[in-house]
């Protein structure tokens, strides 16, 4: 009796796994099918968007390109300006700085000349 309850028990279980087993395969293939179609969908969803962005891009790439160049050029337009008017700036400090030394030079030669002079006539009222 033992021998067959236990024969009877050891066919339930395998009846049991083997059902286990078959759900268990079940679940899997509707699983990977499920997930199979949420990536068709994401991949069509993203090759759609890819395509809006391309044809965006190819769209806004000479205004792009315009703009961009129009940046340049005004950057460059500022950099020569500021180091023109720099240059000019120098030039300017340059020229007021030796047209005060010239009015130094000159006030200095009339300061000799003017004392030159009240030497000379002082000299000249002594003898």
């Amino acid at each position: 009796r033992r021998s067959r309850r236990s024969l009877c028990a050891l066919t339930v279980c395998m009846a049991q796994d083997a059902a286990a087993t078959k759900l268990q395969a079940l679940h899997r293939g509707n699983s990977s099918r499920r997930l199979q179609e949420d990536n068709q969908e994401a991949g069509s969803a993203l090759e759609a968007m890819l395509a809006r962005v391309d044809s965006s891009a190819a769209d806004a790439t000479p205004r792009a390109e315009a703009d961009a160049a129009a940046r340049v050029q005004a950057l460059h337009r500022g950099n020569s300006a500021r180091r023109l008017q720099a240059e000019e700036h120098a030039a300017a400090a340059v020229v007021l700085e030796a047209g005060a030394t010239r009015a130094a030079e000159r006030k200095s030669e009339n300061e000799r000349r003017s004392s030159d002079a009240a030497a000379s006539a002082a000299a000249a009222a002594a003898a």
